[in-house]
């Protein structure tokens, strides 16, 4: 059983969801803004550092969950 009683490990998922969505939706956009190119590059490159600091973090609520991230 989970050590905590909530629904942390899914709402994180979640949210790394929304960051990998909108990190590739921003790196489209600098292709296809070319004018904004500079400033979706760099939307795109901030959420992909917050996405795997996210990431990382889930790993870490993973091993205290005792959760196999690899797991179905």
């Amino acid at each position: 059983s989970p050590q905590l009683a909530c629904e942390c490990p899914q709402h994180l998922a979640s949210v790394i969801e929304q960051l990998q969505a909108f990190e590739r939706y921003s790196a489209r956009c600098v292709v296809e803004q070319p004018a904004d190119g500079d400033l979706h590059a760099q939307m795109a490159h901030v959420t992909g550092w917050a996405r795997a600091r996210m990431e990382a973090l889930l790993l870490t609520l993973c091993a205290h969950e005792g959760i196999d991230p690899d797991a179905p």
